[in-house]
């Protein structure tokens, strides 16, 4: 072999093993994510007696997910991981997720600048979205019959915000050399 053939075999495999690492990073590691935040939210209860906290979990993990993958799909991804968890425990909340992520995937699309208030906002849009799957098919929470649909909606959307404010933070913390959602220079 020459020592060109072998600098080229050498750079082929190099790529091959980027292509690998961009298909872990774009789809696997969102999906992981996803059935994580979901097992989170069934192991975890939070003592919070307001509509809408389960997001902590939810909203971080899609967000989180979507940041740190390269994949603009990463939020409806997580949430189909959430779905493959679900199965076993609830489909129901599982699809609740999905349309969370999918809410903030098309959040987060619609950004025309990368502004840090785009996140909070699209884990908002993503937590409402959750109240209004849960409405559509009759099973709006206790809370929002009890306290009040004004009640309701500031809690998922506080709690949204929030959730998806710790995804970034978590994601920022990350990697330091090059920012998040961003795929390396090859």
């Amino acid at each position: 072999m020459t020592e060109r053939s072998t600098g080229a075999l050498a750079r082929a495999n190099t790529s091959a093993r980027a292509d690998a690492r961009d298909v872990v990073r774009a789809w696997l590691l969102p999906f992981v994510l996803g059935a994580v935040g979901f097992a989170l939210n069934a192991l975890v209860k939070l003592p919070v007696q307001l509509p809408g906290h389960n997001a902590l979990f939810w909203i971080t993990a899609l967000a989180f997910a979507r940041l740190v993958s390269a994949n603009p799909l990463g939020g409806m991804t997580a949430g189909a991981g959430a779905i493959a968890f679900a199965l076993a425990v609830d489909p129901l909340e599982g699809a609740e997720v999905a349309v969370a992520g999918i809410a903030l995937d098309l959040a987060l699309a619609l950004r025309r600048s990368p502004h840090v208030m785009w996140l909070p906002l699209a884990g908002i849009v993503a937590n409402l979205a959750i109240l209004g799957a849960k409405t559509a098919v009759g099973d709006a929470p206790h809370a929002v019959s009890s306290r009040g649909l004004d009640v309701a909606l500031a809690s998922y959307a506080a709690f949204g915000a929030l959730g998806a404010a710790i995804a970034g933070l978590m994601a920022s913390m990350r990697s330091p050399t090059r920012p998040t959602g961003t795929r390396p220079q090859r």
